[in-house]
């Protein structure tokens, strides 16, 4: 399963979005030590904008079949909170990553941060799995945002970014066919929206 970790200090060039220009080996500047990159503006902005992201995000499958229907739920489920999102007038992209590319969701949503210009993520993610409580599969809702570190050291490639929890919901049911017969994507995308918006997490989407 590949949730989202966002390894923001992993990635600094994409969400920085900039690189040091070259030295010709003569400069003095050629042997000094690069300095920390510095967090761009929107990053710590109190207002922003959030990259929804939904699709093959979760559980990974080798049926195609199944990896397909999964994909499809989850989509449907992110498509209709990023509508309800935009009728509300707050400010979202929306990301929806594909069976081929549910490997490489963390790039991805990396890449979607910087080229918007967007400091939050909304993520729909799904586990489909079995536990002492039986079979069952599971949406999980997180919302996060960047943050510079602060007086705290930049990690190896000199970023000074860190993501900060704002909205974790985890919704299970049991995997039965009366379960997936009640299950309904619209009336659950309402639901999420709820309660994120009752939470006062979208706010900085204003």
């Amino acid at each position: 399963m590949r949730l989202l970790l966002l390894p923001v200090v992993a990635a600094t060039s994409l969400i920085v979005g900039c690189s040091t220009p070259s030295s010709s080996p003569s400069s003095p500047a050629a042997t000094a030590p690069a300095p920390a990159q510095q967090v761009p503006s929107y990053v710590a902005a109190a207002k922003g904008c959030a990259v929804v992201v939904g699709g093959s995000v979760g559980n990974t499958f080798s049926d195609p079949k199944v990896a397909g229907f999964w994909h499809e739920v989850n989509k449907q489920i992110s498509d209709l909170l990023y509508d309800s999102l935009v009728l509300d007038k707050y400010k979202v992209v929306k990301l929806t990553v594909s069976v081929a590319q549910s490997a490489e969701n963390e790039r991805l949503v990396l890449e979607a941060l910087a080229r918007n210009r967007c400091n939050r993520v909304i993520q729909i993610s799904h586990t489909v799995d079995e536990d002492k409580s039986g079979r069952y599969f599971q949406f999980n809702v997180l919302m996060v945002h960047l943050e510079p570190k602060g007086t705290r050291p930049p990690g190896a490639t000199g970023t000074n970014v860190v993501t900060v929890g704002d909205f974790k919901r985890e919704y299970r049911y049991p995997r039965t066919p009366a379960s997936f017969d009640s299950f309904h994507t619209g009336t659950f995308a309402e639901t999420v929206y709820a309660e994120l918006k009752k939470s006062g997490s979208l706010e900085p989407l204003r």
